[in-house]
């Protein structure tokens, strides 16, 4: 789908150098939006102190809208100097960049979470919040490397894994909303960092998307998950550190 954004074809210096930039202030959106998600469910599952890595994650988050706003401001020039020719990936561009802005925003409510939670994660719940930590963190890498390749397979493979992580913290959702136990307030909190987690992978399927559906289609990818085998693998998957 972005073939032109990879393309060397273009007739002017300056054009490709604009290119080039919108490439690499998403990627380094992406790479920000990891960090920010890393630092802020460590906190929540006190892995790390949520004072100490507050600093570092508020800087992620402000270099996340900066990039938005860089890239948006390059696809408006873009336009300008190309017409309609690309009008519809510059659309889609506009799209997954907000995406890749929310990542940043669910970050911060992991983060408001980990210093409002009443309790410590432990035990089973603790265990599960780890694994779809490793996995959304393994989700992310994967994007990053399919933007960068616009491997369309791989496109196609992420979403379904996406789509499993999705599942699985809804499956812990409605847990905690039908049962009843002894600290309704930890009950709560547990359902929200799910509802945080899979509401990171929608939008990192959401950008997958991108790479495997036109302008019209995108976001939407039941079709793709029902006509592929999901995937969990990534459910057992170590992040890279």
């Amino acid at each position: 789908m972005f073939k032109w954004l990879y393309s060397g074809s273009a007739s002017a210096s300056s054009m490709n150098a604009g290119m080039k930039n919108i490439r690499n202030q998403f990627c380094q959106m992406l790479d920000a939006s990891r960090r920010a998600f890393q630092l802020a469910a460590d906190a929540y599952l006190r892995y790390a102190d949520a004072q100490e890595v507050r600093e570092e994650l508020f800087a992620l988050d402000k270099s996340i809208n900066k990039s938005e706003r860089t890239i948006r401001k390059e696809l408006v020039i873009h336009t300008s100097v190309r017409g309609t020719a690309d009008f519809d990936q510059c659309l889609i561009m506009m799209s997954i960049v907000k995406d890749g802005e929310r990542l940043g925003d669910i970050a911060k409510n992991v983060y408001d979470l980990a210093v409002s939670a009443p309790d410590v994660p432990e035990g089973i719940t603790k265990g599960k919040l780890e694994m779809v930590k490793n996995a959304i963190l393994a989700l992310i890498d994967h994007c990053r490397h399919i933007f960068d390749s616009q491997d369309e397979k791989m496109a196609t493979e992420l979403i379904c894994q996406a789509a499993a992580i999705e599942d699985t913290c809804d499956e812990q959702i409605r847990w905690f909303l039908a049962e009843k136990t002894d600290n309704e307030r930890i009950d709560v909190a547990y359902a929200l960092a799910f509802r945080y987690f899979k509401r990171y992978a929608s939008h990192v399927r959401n950008i997958a998307s991108s790479i495997v559906q036109p302008l019209h289609k995108l976001d939407f990818t039941s079709k793709i998950v029902k006509n592929n085998p999901l995937n969990n693998d990534l459910l057992n998957e170590s992040p890279k550190e």
